[in-house]
């Protein structure tokens, strides 16, 4: 059962989010020092690079749920952030480092100077210096060769040269010079001379005082005469935006440490080590870690991007459209074979865009409606089997139509109906002196008794071109009156189904709510992330029984509609909630709008409340937690 504690009003799983956070709290509090401390990071860099842990640690509490749309949000904001902040500092930075190349006379053009630049730049990646006494024990155990000789260096600049000449050819070249340009890619940044000249340069000239100074304001449109703002760029500045076309390994790391991090948090929830997991809220899976991948891969993307590409957004985005498009486009265009390759193409988006009409379905029909891949890889339900979730389900009536207070029928002859029954259409119509009240039709407007069975009939035959239809109204396929059923899932497994009740022509024309007034008991293993989903289906289709629409609760609705049940009409007594939303389900339909109005009202006071169905009408159920029996 989900229970709140009396005091805090907090249920078990909020208490342990609430652990969770704080432990959170000093892991990045530490992460953060000993990177400052110890790895002497600055504080540009410390911020902006734990930011998606501590904008989550500020932003995730609030967030009650993971909905798609406000994830996507959320990202979209941090990208452009992220994207105006490395734009306004770092990329000026190295374009700024650069502009102080060019204009050094005593670097620019001096085949010396760079040769020496660049040969510092080389030895902080690949040094060459005498082996050490402690080297040869560890790394020749048996002594070195007989026949070994040492290297005879040539002088600093002679040693370079060559390096400088494969840098500086020309692109068209054999695969062995290709295969030895790769060979000094690693420290020449790439295969362009002037990315290692930048590079040469930054390097010499990091311990300087006198540096470059950048506006971070001037991107945004603000001069210097109206901010005289100004940043130094310190030697990490130069490298941080150095597009090349390689080197993305750190990215694939942070991903990966951060993706197995998550999984283990979500998994590990060690005997031995109770106290641990406790405090870190581990063992099942937490909307923190969603929120924080949200924050973290518009970060990825930038920097990708920024040390990719060294040009506005908007010529990137260009830039990638053309890199896709003009593949496409030549595809299409193909003169021999054209018409096939737009015969395929046309296929291959037909078969996509039927996939994702009809993507409800095909996850109801696999099995995994209510279930997310996320969910399946990260859930460890066997902790939480020991709960058991035992609850009454009320379902009131089904409203053919979305309207959120549609007409009801004198009688309703649906809720008294047995399964699989259709009602006569023309009753009270047998005779001339039928009553013409509320609901009944009218002799006087409708002529005879015969002529409107007549029509009655007719209208049988065409009534899927005549009923008024659109994507709020229930509807077949075959355009028929179903046999309606309501059937409860927990996760994957069905629970419960009400009875089959067949609606009359005319409530299926007139879109008139169809009654079931049904309640049971479920109980069922509490599993995490497990939704309660209600399924219509059609139980007398030509091709078997199918769906109609269904709606899903996760656990967050599922708790709000237990609450509702429980506060919405105080003066009823807990124990007796659950009778009454019986008691008062069970009378007999309204029959004018004014009885409607009332008979809604008090249910609504019991926790009934009108649930959509995904495609087109509504469910009226309310859900009351009660104790094992």
């Amino acid at each position: 059962m989900v229970t709140r504690d009396a005091l805090t009003g907090w249920t078990a799983t909020e208490v342990a989010e609430i652990r969770m956070w704080f432990s959170f709290v000093t892991v990045v509090l530490v992460t953060m020092s000993f990177m400052r401390w110890v790895g002497f990071l600055d504080y540009f860099r410390l911020v902006f690079f734990c930011s998606p842990a501590w904008l989550t640690l500020i932003v995730a509490p609030f967030q009650a749920d993971r909905s798609t749309c406000k994830l996507l949000s959320y990202s979209c904001v941090l990208f452009l952030v992220y994207w105006m902040t490395v734009h306004s500092y770092p990329s000026q930075c190295r374009h700024a480092w650069g502009t102080a190349m060019v204009t050094d006379i005593a670097f620019w053009n001096n085949d010396g100077a760079i040769a020496d630049a660049v040969l510092a730049e080389k030895n902080s990646y690949f040094a060459e210096g005498e082996v050490s006494d402690r080297e040869r024990l560890i790394f020749w155990p048996k002594g070195p060769p007989k026949n070994a000789t040492d290297l005879t260096p040539p002088s600093e600049r002679d040693s370079i040269k060559a390096a400088l000449a494969i840098i500086k050819g020309e692109d068209n070249k054999t695969a062995d010079e290709i295969r030895i340009r790769k060979w000094i890619e690693s420290w020449s940044g790439g295969l362009s001379m002037n990315i290692l000249m930048l590079r040469a340069y930054c390097n010499i000239h990091q311990a300087d005082w006198h540096i470059p100074h950048v506006h971070p304001l001037r991107p945004f449109g603000i001069l210097n005469n109206q901010a005289s703002w100004t940043v130094p760029c310190p030697y990490w500045s130069c490298l941080m935006t150095e597009a090349r076309p390689r080197g993305k390994l750190p990215f694939l790391a942070v991903i990966g440490l951060v993706g197995f991090v998550t999984y283990l948090h979500s998994r590990c929830k060690c005997t031995h080590l109770t106290c641990f997991s406790w405090y870190l809220g581990a063992g099942t899976p937490r909307l923190f870690w969603w929120w924080l991948w949200a924050a973290l891969m518009p970060l990825c993307l930038v920097m990708l991007i920024k040390t990719t590409y060294d040009d506005e957004f908007l010529v990137v985005v260009d830039h990638l459209f053309h890199q896709w498009y003009d593949p496409l486009r030549d595809y299409v265009m193909d003169g021999e074979h054209s018409t096939y390759n737009r015969f395929t193409l046309l296929a291959l988006v037909g078969l996509l865009g039927g996939m994702w009409s009809y993507r409800h379905r095909i996850r109801q029909d696999l099995g995994l409606d209510g279930y997310s891949f996320m969910s399946l890889l990260a859930d460890r339900g066997e902790f939480s089997y020991d709960m058991q979730l035992t609850f009454q389900v009320c379902i009131w009536r089904v409203d053919v139509s979305q309207a959120t207070q549609p007409k009801a029928t004198p009688g309703s002859p649906t809720a008294a109906a047995p399964p699989d029954t259709e009602s006569n259409s023309t009753e009270g119509l047998d005779t001339e002196t039928s009553s013409s009240g509320p609901g009944v039709r009218s002799l006087m407007l409708c002529g005879s008794a015969a002529s409107a069975a007549k029509r009655t009939r007719w209208r049988s035959l065409t009534g899927m071109f005549r009923r008024q239809e659109d994507s709020t109204v229930l509807k077949t396929a075959d355009g028929k009156v179903p046999s309606l059923s309501v059937r409860v899932y927990y996760g994957l497994d069905e629970v419960q189904s009400t009875r089959s009740v067949k609606p009359t022509q005319d409530q299926w024309w007139n879109h008139e709510p169809v009654y079931f007034q049904e309640n049971f008991k479920v109980s069922v293993e509490h599993r995490p992330k497990a939704g309660l989903r209600f399924e219509l289906r059609d139980m007398t289709a030509a091709f078997g029984s199918m769906s109609l629409g269904s709606m899903t609760l996760d656990e967050s609705a599922l708790e709000r509609l237990f609450l509702a049940s429980k506060r919405a009409n105080p003066q009823v007594r807990r124990h007796s909630v659950p009778i009454m939303q019986v008691v008062q389900m069970s009378m007999p339909p309204p029959i004018t709008d004014d009885q409607e109005e009332q008979q809604v009202a008090q249910l609504k006071s019991l926790g009934f409340d009108q649930h959509r169905l995904t495609d087109g009408g509504a469910v009226w159920l309310a859900l009351y937690e009660t104790e094992e029996d």
